[in-house]
């Protein structure tokens, strides 16, 4: 290395630093190709799955939103609002299940989008018991609106029968005991009358 001439040394200085150079490039491309290759797994792997997942929740929160106001106010509306967000549900579970299919790393996507979708049938078969026995409920109420009906109009025919009858036995001068004994059927009535409205309240 003495013997070399400075032009020589610094040439052969220069070529190392190239060499180094060149080197650290090829790290470098190495390296952007796996970060690149990592990018574009992110991008049509990872980032989808957790807006699938995303879509998923938020109209499952809502189907039960709606859901939980058909049970508690009975008004269709808000089941028919409960089965179109029911409906959004199964469409993004399709979306996760083909992702899934389409990347087999995708390993949870693919077991949470089966189990998902197994609740989401158990819950569109009960939201159907529930609107089966609501409306159910409704024709028992209307049966029983109707026989309430018939029941008052019944009691009150009767209670205008009686009190027609006390005002012509207190006109004809009916003995005390007569009038005591109206008096009583009267009392009786009004009783049957309080003891249906109790009953309709309660």
């Amino acid at each position: 290395m003495k013997n070399l001439k400075l032009g020589v040394k610094i040439g052969l200085g220069f070529g190392i630093l190239i060499l180094i150079a060149c080197a650290l490039g090829g790290m470098a491309i190495v390296q952007m190709t796996s970060v690149s290759h990592d990018t574009e797994k992110l991008a049509q792997q990872y980032v989808p799955e957790v807006a699938m997942a995303n879509d998923v929740e938020r109209h499952s929160l809502l189907t039960m939103y709606a859901m939980r106001g058909y049970a508690l106010s009975e008004e269709a509306s808000y089941m028919e609002e409960g089965k179109r967000h029911l409906a959004d549900v199964n469409k993004y579970l399709s979306q996760a299940k083909a992702h899934a299919e389409k990347y087999p790393a995708l390993v949870k996507l693919k077991d949470g989008a089966a189990q998902a979708q197994a609740n989401a049938d158990a819950y569109a078969k009960l939201a159907d018991e529930t609107a089966t026995l609501i409306n159910a409920m409704v024709k028992d109420r209307e049966a029983l609106d109707l026989s309430a009906a018939a029941y008052m109009k019944n009691c009150a025919d009767f209670l205008d029968s009686q009190n027609e009858a006390m005002k012509e036995e207190i006109r004809s001068g009916a003995s005390a005991e007569k009038l005591a004994e109206r008096l009583q059927k009267l009392t009786l009535v009004n009783d049957i009358i309080d003891l249906g409205n109790d009953t309709r309240v309660r």
